[in-house]
């Protein structure tokens, strides 16, 4: 197999870039939605790039309603594939319950205690930024961006899974 081929890599790249212009537009509860689900979309095109290339059965654990369709499923499937490491696996569920917060408990603003809390205890940011010099919301945003321009550079460099060989192709036991 060779090097990923991934479609949509040109527009997930454009995307990231455009992410924070789009961020800057959106009230605190559209920036935890809205980040959320580019994470999710990245990750699923890590898994599809990781995957087998048999686009049927794919779609029968990715697509809407299907047993991967979540991004809490998406995640934690990709940190047992090895494919995030603890950090960014962490990270990417204090994402997912910050998403949660806003749209089920809808708080008003990032810096409110229990979502202020989560945003401090993100770990990607503290590489760049280690003090608390910035705001929960641009601890939030910059965390997002962090982890989606990393997960794309891996996606670049992904090969799919190799299918196993077939029953016949391994050989038949042979019986004396």
């Amino acid at each position: 197999m060779g090097k990923r081929n991934v479609t949509t890599l040109p527009n997930l790249r454009a995307d990231v870039a455009r992410l924070v212009e789009d961020f800057e537009k959106e009230t605190d509860r559209g920036v935890a939605l809205l980040g959320a689900a580019f994470l999710d979309d990245v990750l699923d095109v890590m898994l599809r790039a990781h995957f087998i290339e048999d686009g049927d059965v794919v779609n029968k654990l990715i697509s809407p309603g299907r047993p991967l369709e979540s991004f809490g499923a998406r995640t934690h499937l990709a940190y047992c594939l090895g494919l995030l490491g603890k950090d960014i696996y962490h990270d990417m569920n204090m994402i997912r319950e910050i998403r949660n917060d806003f749209a089920h408990r809808q708080p008003t603003t990032f810096e409110q205690a229990e979502i202020g809390g989560k945003c401090q205890g993100l770990q990607a940011i503290k590489v760049m930024m280690p003090d608390d010099g910035c705001s929960c919301r641009e601890r939030f945003i910059v965390s997002v961006v962090l982890i989606a321009n990393h997960l794309v550079i891996m996606i670049e460099s992904m090969r799919h899974a190799v299918p196993a060989k077939s029953f016949w192709e391994n050989g038949v036991l042979r019986l004396k």
